[in-house]
């Protein structure tokens, strides 16, 4: 089986854009496709309008950040950098956060909106905490 039962539950729908099957509802229900980077986005995770402000140019061809695996035919949601656009794997996302680390493991920009950085001792909890509220519905605004 190419997906998880879960994914199934989920739904699966075909975007004619990418030339794959993705894990969703479809295009417009539960995700997007952003033609300059050539990627399905989740609509919960990313904004199409701040999304068009860090876009890079065909970014579904480059691998995870974290993980190093392609990005392009992953069945994984993906996590755009705030402030750089570098792509990551939702669950790469997760585990880099809970370790403390906020910033992108390529450029060292905060991958997501920050006002003030606590100090250092304080870091990690900070970061988890952060990531527990916002569960990834605003991770980039």
């Amino acid at each position: 089986s190419l997906y998880r039962q879960d994914d199934i539950v989920n739904g699966l729908y075909h975007c004619d854009d990418c030339g794959i099957c993705r894990v969703g509802k479809g295009i417009g229900i539960s995700h997007w496709h952003c033609h300059s980077c050539c990627t399905c986005l989740s609509i919960e995770l990313v904004d199409p309008v701040l999304h068009a402000k860090v876009c890079k140019q065909n970014a579904s061809e480059e691998n995870c950040s974290i993980c190093w695996e392609p990005l392009h035919d992953s069945q994984e949601e993906r996590i755009v950098g705030h402030y750089c656009g570098h792509q990551l794997h939702k669950s790469c996302c997760d585990a880099y956060f809970k370790t403390g680390k906020i910033n992108c493991p390529i450029c060292t920009q905060p991958l997501v909106k920050i006002r003030f950085l606590p100090s250092s001792s304080r870091l990690k909890d900070m970061a988890i905490k952060f990531w527990r509220i916002i569960k990834f519905a605003i991770i980039m605004f």
